[in-house]
């Protein structure tokens, strides 16, 4: 999804957590999405340079089947 200057990746469970789990899923995606950041930080900074814009913004979206939020980070 594009909205302004922000192209948002929402990646979404089909399933519902509890509250203990949804806790849980957020500690093993912040553990899992810290090895990605140079991944996102090159699909920002690509993005700046194709298209000239600097304050462009990536976002990463967990949610699960109710559209909870699980995880978000911006770059």
């Amino acid at each position: 999804d594009i909205t302004g200057d922000t192209l948002t990746y929402t990646y979404k469970y089909d399933q519902t957590f509890d509250d203990s789990t949804a806790a849980l899923m957020t500690t093993e995606l912040e553990k899992a999405m810290s090895s990605m950041d140079s991944t996102f930080e090159s699909v920002k900074n690509t993005l700046i340079e194709e298209t000239g814009f600097s304050d462009i913004v990536v976002k990463i979206v967990y949610t699960d089947g109710n559209d909870a939020v699980l995880y978000e980070k911006e770059y």
